[in-house]
């Protein structure tokens, strides 16, 4: 029985539909779900981005458009740089809101490329801003090239968490 669950692939044209016709209804609330969906769905990194860069100028007010940009589109084409940048932008200022979800993924893109320095500062910056994600620290193995390193065992110790 499947419960009405279906393979994403399944249901991705209902979805396209759905979102579309949301356009259609209220196009200043989701211009940056189109972004976001060009990105995840379609794969159209340059249409994705001039769409997120486009609605942040237009409407700069909500603050988590730059960490979204990052994820969705500039984390998974490999351009941390960029999404550094985006970062700082996300996370100066309200610490509590902006740049959330990003400060754990630059430290998970860093260390996947193998640059332990990197990803160990972005995840002491998650532990600043006692980011939720940093919970699983102990079982994501994204972070298991960094295991025993002596700085994430000090800050599991800051954490009480075990080494």
């Amino acid at each position: 029985m499947s419960r009405g669950l279906r393979l994403p692939l399944e249901a991705w044209p209902e979805a396209e539909h759905h979102i579309q016709r949301a356009q259609e209804l209220a196009p200043q609330f989701t211009a940056m779900s189109h972004a976001q969906w060009m990105a995840l769905i379609h794969y159209e990194w340059a249409g994705s981005e001039a769409e997120f860069r486009r609605v942040m100028k237009e409407e700069p007010v909500d603050h988590r458009r730059p960490t979204k940009l990052a994820y969705s589109v500039l984390i998974p084409q490999g351009r941390l740089e960029e999404a550094q940048c985006e970062a700082q932008s996300s996370v100066e200022g309200e610490p509590s809101e902006r740049g959330h979800r990003l400060v754990l993924a630059l430290a998970l893109a860093y260390a996947a490329m193998g640059d332990k320095p990197e990803a160990l500062s972005w995840l002491d910056v998650a532990y600043k801003r006692r980011d939720w994600d940093l919970l699983q620290i102990n079982c994501d193995f994204r972070l298991d090239c960094l295991r025993g390193e002596r700085k994430v065992d000090e800050l599991l110790k800051r954490m009480n968490l075990e080494p």
